[in-house]
């Protein structure tokens, strides 16, 4: 598949830490794959 970046940012300083979890985001990306493979007509 085609690479992509998906960049997310704030322009408050403590709005990330890395204590957070990435379940939410890792969730996002795969349903966002899905999306554009669909939209593109790729193999799953």
């Amino acid at each position: 598949s085609p690479p992509g970046l998906l960049a997310l940012g704030s322009r408050d300083a403590d709005k990330f830490h890395a204590g957070q979890g990435t379940e939410l985001l890792q969730y996002l990306c795969r349903l966002l794959e899905r999306l554009i493979r669909t939209w593109l007509d790729l193999p799953g």
